[in-house]
């Protein structure tokens, strides 16, 4: 196999990570993911009553580290 036409694995691991990082997420799917995560902080935390702001804030966070708007 020649070194000039293969491709080492990091280099293309890389490029599809970095071509994830670039997409956009519609803001209903956003949306949505933010309630999931909201939820699953809320049952985290057994349900406690007047936390959904907290976790709806902290959902958004977390959905904005993983996926920042362009």
């Amino acid at each position: 196999m020649n070194a000039t036409t293969s491709k080492s694995p990091q280099t293309t691991v890389g490029r599809k990570t970095s071509a994830r990082r670039k997409q956009s997420v519609p803001a209903k799917s956003r949306q949505d993911m933010i309630a999931e995560t909201a939820y699953y902080l809320a049952e985290r935390r057994g349900f406690a009553p007047d936390c959904e702001l907290q976790d709806w804030l902290e959902a958004e966070c977390i959905i904005q580290e993983q996926f920042p708007e362009a």
